[in-house]
């Protein structure tokens, strides 16, 4: 009967200890992203290679320069997807919607109908057939 009672307070001991420590976990704060400084607002400031280029906020809406790099023809949300903070844009507003190997194109609101995060950084992303591009806007310092 003892064994018993000793073995029942140490797995209630045990079982406090391991409570109390899941209560100390920490999540980790948010960490501050460096955005490049984007500069100049025309297919003229793309850079080689770069599916997405000069990408900037300008009231509402995120501007950019979108290239295809690949080898074959692409058409907008069909090859070429933009995401917005981890959400599909299905209508972004481009000047050209399909775009020959090399070509590019300067898009007015690539966001579509999502809202961007307006004074905070915004992530996009452009999946271009099997080529990806990650970059990150700053909207707290409109144009």
């Amino acid at each position: 009967m003892k064994k018993i009672i000793l073995i029942c307070m140490l797995a209630i001991t045990l079982l406090l200890i391991g409570c109390k420590q899941a209560e100390q976990v920490e999540t980790q704060p948010d960490v501050p992203v460096e955005v490049p400084a984007q500069e100049g607002n025309g297919a003229e400031d793309a850079e080689p290679g770069k599916i997405i280029s000069s990408m900037k906020c300008v009231e509402d809406r995120i501007q950019a320069v979108i290239k295809n790099t690949g080898d074959t023809e692409a058409t907008m949300v069909k090859d070429i997807k933009v995401i917005l903070n981890g959400l599909l844009v299905v209508d972004p507003v481009c000047e050209k919607l399909t775009l020959a190997p090399g070509e590019e194109t300067q898009c007015q609101d690539i966001s579509g109908h999502i809202a961007i995060r307006t004074g905070k950084v915004n992530s996009v992303q452009i999946n271009l057939l099997r080529d990806r591009a990650i970059e990150y806007v700053d909207c707290s310092e409109e144009e």
